[in-house]
């Protein structure tokens, strides 16, 4: 077998893997992503191999989860999802070609066109994306290959164009800044009003402070009269034993 013939044997096995559902990840409401780091590369690689992650993140599901995540956000805080670089850090940066390589195939099949992407072309395309985009998990990946399918960011005339798709991701990448924009901005706004309801709560009108200033004054009065007459019985009292001594 030669090598070509080797590595489309490679490619359809890799492909025909990656076909199960995730239908019990998407359902899941997302949470806060946190910043890539050493300990979450080292459980990656603990829970899963290779294999098995892009069995998960598979091709089949470009057809469903961009309706899923139709801000982009809610892919971008699934914190169980690895981003590129840390797929590739933890596996190698093959494995992170693969897997990009598994999405574009599946593209590459849906969009029909006569003129397919070459194993070259997709090995270049993969590894740049692998090097510009490291921060891309691999459920926005996902949701971009959908969009493109959708046309979201251009047509393929006749054939799949690797530079069509690096020109869509830019473009999906913008998108991806608005819609986290759009989130926190909310987010902000949500927890400000949080914050309002609970000052409110825990306030007082300005008529209730009046009024408690007034008491607070009555009080000082009524002390300030207690002391002078106490000070006065004490007077008496002095004069009145320095009176008898004498």
């Amino acid at each position: 077998m030669s090598n070509k013939d080797l590595t489309t044997t490679t490619q359809t096995s890799f492909a025909a893997l990656v076909k199960k559902s995730l239908s019990c990840l998407i359902s899941q409401e997302p949470s806060n992503n946190g910043s890539s780091n050493e300990k979450r590369v080292t459980r990656l690689r603990d829970s899963f191999s290779p294999l098995q992650l892009c069995s998960l993140f598979n091709p089949g599901l470009q057809s469903t989860l961009p309706s899923k995540c139709k801000s982009i956000h809610i892919a971008t805080y699934y914190e169980e999802a690895p981003t590129l670089g840390e797929m590739a850090r933890a596996y190698g940066d093959m494995v992170a070609v693969a897997f990009l390589k598994a999405q574009f195939i599946k593209i590459n099949d849906f969009a029909g066109s006569k003129q397919k992407i070459s194993d070259g072309q997709l090995e270049d395309l993969s590894l740049q994306i692998v090097a510009e985009y490291p921060h891309l998990n691999l459920l926005e990946v996902i949701v971009f290959c959908g969009r493109l399918r959708s046309g979201m960011y251009g047509e393929f005339y006749g054939s799949v164009d690797p530079m069509k798709i690096l020109y869509g991701l830019g473009l999906f990448c913008k998108d991806r800044e608005k819609d986290i924009s759009r989130y926190e901005t909310a987010r902000e706004k949500e927890e400000l009003a949080r914050k309002r309801e609970e000052w409110a709560k825990n306030s007082i009108s300005w008529e209730e402070w009046q009024a408690i200033k007034a008491e607070a004054e009555k009080k000082k009065f009524a002390q300030m009269i207690i002391f002078l007459a106490i000070t006065c019985i004490y007077d008496y009292i002095s004069l009145y034993l320095y009176m008898q001594i004498r």
